[in-house]
Parts: structure tokens; sequence; C-alpha cells
């Protein structure tokens, strides 16, 4: 039985060996959609990946993601007088797990696309205009859904474009519904 273990051991050192770990910090730019209006807002998304490429042309790509989500719900009518206009703003922190495929189309230059699962936790959420309406859930704490992104690499340089799908719970309802649409647009450097 120490064999056993001690076999196990050497054979996930080996491939511990060959692995290759890297931490790619990034920043973008997103448009996000949501199924309360159809009208796109601008968000900020800031975070790091790590990958573990398991083969040179294959990896397993994670993170720890910030972003915003919310709503503008216009011209709400808070009595048969008063009316004001209310936007919600709820901070995301995101964390996917996606499988990642690349070619070397150049001696420098990757093509890679990625696409998984994310889990997210709402760690802060912001009513702007809330004078007068005090009721309504703004939604769940936890988000879940899909991910998915393409870009370039360049040296240690890289410019991916992503897609993130919420299929978590919104405004407190429940079951797998298309919540908000992200598209990013980020830019980041290898380690």
């Amino acid at each position: 039985m120490k064999k056993f273990y001690l076999l196990l051991v050497l054979s996930l050192n080996v491939l511990l060996a060959s692995a290759q770990w890297s931490v790619a910090p990034e920043v973008g730019l997103s448009a996000m959609w949501s199924q309360a209006n159809d009208c796109s807002r601008p968000v900020v998304k800031i975070g790091a990946a790590v990958e573990y490429a398991i083969k040179p042309n294959f990896s397993i790509e994670s993170g720890l993601y910030y972003t915003q989500r919310g709503d503008f719900f216009g011209e709400l009518w808070v009595s048969e007088y008063i009316s004001e206009d209310i936007e919600t703003v709820r901070h995301l922190i995101q964390l996917p797990v996606m499988a990642r495929f690349s070619w070397q189309v150049a001696e420098d230059t990757r093509l890679f696309i990625s696409a998984g699962p994310y889990v997210g936790a709402y760690v802060a959420d912001r009513w702007k205009d809330r004078h007068f309406y005090e009721g309504g859930d703004i939604g769940d704490w936890f988000d879940w859904g899909l991910s998915a992104s393409g870009g370039v690499e360049i040296g240690r340089w890289f410019i991916r474009l992503g897609y993130d799908l919420s299929l978590g719970g919104y405004g407190g309802g429940d079951g797998i519904n298309a919540n908000y649409h992200q598209v990013t647009l980020s830019a980041g450097y290898k380690f």
C-alpha cells in the first residue's frame, strides 16, 4: 500500500512539474444588458486570471473579477403627483472556471478561446434617486452563469473579448433565466 501512495505522489509531482502557472491581471470596459430594460450601460471589469497549462494548447483558466451590474427603471410614479427616475447598481465579485484552447499563429502570437461556468456574489447594492420608493427586491446575493471569451496574445500582452450570461435568480424570482448579458473588451499582461 505504501508503494501505491508513493507512486501516486510521484505521478502528481510529474504532472505538477510539467504544468505551467501564469497570472494575468486585466482591465476592461463592458456593455451590459438586463432583462429589466433593453438599453445597455457601460461598466468596468477588473480582475486577474490564473491559468494552469495542462498541455501546450489546453489549459484551465480561473480568476477573480470585480464588475458592476444594475438596471435603469426609468420614470416610476410613486404617487399620483410624484415620480422619480430609479437606477440600481450592483457590485459583483465573479469567479469563472473555463477550459481554454490556444493556437500559435506566429512566433510570438497565439489565438485563444475559452468557455465555462462562473459563480459570483453581489457584495454591495446601491439605489440612485430612491427618495420615495421604498419597496422592491433588488435580487439575490448569489449569481451564476456561463462565460466565454476569445482573443489574441502577443508576447505577454493579450486582448480579450468576453461574454457573460447570468442565469441566477433575479429580483427574487425562481428558475433559470437569462438575466444579464455582458460583453467585455479587456487587455492584460501575463506574468
